[in-house]
Order: C-alpha cells, then sequence, then structure tokens
C-alpha cells in the first residue's frame, strides 16, 4: 500500500494565532520647515501582533504628538 503525501509537507496555512511582538518605543522630532510647527511624537513602549492592519492601529494609539 503506498501513501500519497503530496502537499502535506509543504507551506503551512496561516494560522489564526497572531504572535506578539514588543514595540520598545521611539521619539520623532519634527523641525517644522518654513510653515509648519515643530512637533514631537513620542510613541510608548507597546505590544503588536504579525497583522499590520493591527499593528498600525496600536502604534497609533499609543502614539502622542505635541505641537509648539
Amino acid at each position: 500500500m503506498k501513501l500519497k503525501f503530496d502537499g502535506f509537507f509543504g507551506k503551512k496555512n496561516d494560522s489564526c494565532v497572531n504572535m506578539p511582538k514588543i514595540n520598545k518605543g521611539s521619539i520623532n522630532i519634527d523641525h517644522g520647515g518654513c510653515f509648519d510647527k515643530p512637533s514631537i511624537s513620542v510613541t510608548v513602549p507597546h505590544i503588536t501582533t504579525d497583522n499590520e492592519a493591527v499593528s498600525k492601529l496600536i502604534a497609533k494609539e499609543h502614539t502622542y504628538t505635541f505641537k509648539f
């Protein structure tokens, strides 16, 4: 008896589990140029996932901008 395992050991399907990642945070300084006001954006440390859309939403919720 011969068994066929075609595709069994190939690429794995995307799992429904998103692995968490730690974002260490950042500080960005925008000098503003000629016509804009200077600002500082601070992203506090937070946990993100493999899903890029969710990660962007989480980063947006953890970013604070201070305009001068």
